[in-house]
């Protein structure tokens, strides 16, 4: 049988949390800021992966406070309009969660397609909205060159992003407390 926590243990285990995740999150902030980080003069959007991956091991609520705030952080680096990020990332980390909790396990097959629909749909709806939408020339040439393979560069930091969240949700999870697995 486990003992019990206290309160200000319990304090000390969240801001724990708290403040590993939001390193993490800055880091990814700051490499997709940083002009100098690319393969092949393509950016991986590393945000997308971890806002996932923390929406799935820590539940809807969370999940989308965290996709609000990182949806923000890629409105700045990625120079787009204030919110369209943010908003929509909020609703897709609230789903995610949601959809864990009531359907799905949090296995990696899982983590890794809802990843890919989260990016796609942030990859298509930005697209929409930047280049679609203003009839721009050779917007589907760009979306080749240019979209494709960042979604699918974004996509091979699933795995980078996926064992630590895991174990940072699993380590500073309370004992006798409902929780993922």
């Amino acid at each position: 049988m486990s003992q019990p926590y206290t309160r200000g243990m319990r304090a000390k285990k969240r801001l724990a949390k708290c403040a590993i995740y939001f390193l993490m999150i800055l880091i990814s902030f700051l490499l997709l800021s940083d002009p100098n980080f690319s393969f092949w003069g393509l950016k991986p959007n590393l945000l997308i992966p971890l806002c996932t991956m923390i929406a799935v091991w820590e539940g809807e609520f969370t999940g989308a406070l965290v996709g609000a705030g990182c949806g923000l952080l890629m409105d700045m680096a990625l120079r787009s309009l204030l919110g369209f990020h943010g908003i929509l990332m909020m609703l897709l980390m609230f789903f995610c969660g949601f959809g864990v909790k009531y359907l799905l396990r949090p296995h990696f097959l899982n983590c890794f397609l809802l990843t890919a629909a989260s990016a796609l749909l942030d990859m298509l709806l930005d697209y929409g909205v930047y280049y679609q939408l203003f009839d721009y020339p050779y917007a589907g040439e760009f979306f080749l060159r240019s979209y494709l393979p960042q979604y699918f560069l974004t996509l091979l930091f699933v795995p980078v992003f996926f064992f630590p969240v895991r174990w940072i949700a699993r380590r500073f999870r309370f004992s006798g407390a409902p929780g993922r697995p």
